[in-house]
């Protein structure tokens, strides 16, 4: 609706939640906040999905501040560019800084309904934490940036092709 103009006028970006407990690896497919900032770029805006790891933060400003500093290069990105960054519950003065990650293979994803009371959790799993992902970087104390792309149609119609080709009958 804010795209449209319904709020004014529309947006540069949108900045989705600074959510409780992180969004990385694989799962990110399974967060509100992500997909939020995913829609944002569907409609030719860009996104910044921004997690803390915790649940119950104890240093909120330092999430804020990373951030912040996201929206200040955020503009000079080409547009629809969406970032998903996680940061450590810590001091910032005890932040290791701020590193570019890969999406881990397995990660987490947290939701809540507070409604209902009911929780779901994509947990890592015992495979070995890669140092240089988003899962390895956020458990060593640095924030992450990670750059992700909206969903997409692949142009390859082999699937159509060869569904279209099969008989629907028994």
């Amino acid at each position: 609706m804010a795209r449209l103009g319904a709020f004014g006028a529309p947006p540069w970006c949108v900045l989705a939640s600074i959510d409780l407990g992180p969004n990385t690896g694989r799962s990110i497919l399974h967060s509100g906040t992500v997909c939020a900032a995913l829609t944002a770029a569907s409609l030719g805006i860009s996104g910044l999905a921004v997690s803390i790891d915790a649940t119950e933060p104890q240093h909120l400003h330092t999430a804020a501040g990373v951030a912040a500093k996201a929206t200040e290069w955020l503009p000079a990105a080409r547009k629809r560019t969406v970032v998903n960054i996680n940061v450590p519950d810590l001091p910032a003065e005890e932040l290791g800084g701020i590193r570019h990650a890969r999406l881990a293979a397995f990660g987490r994803a947290r939701r809540d309904w507070n409604a209902g009371d009911a929780t779901v959790n994509v947990e890592p799993t015992e495979l070995p934490l890669d140092p240089d992902t988003d899962e390895g970087l956020l458990d060593a104390g640095f924030a992450t940036v990670t750059p992700i792309t909206d969903v997409q149609a692949v142009a390859d119609d082999s699937a159509a092709a060869a569904t279209a080709s099969t008989s629907l009958r028994a």
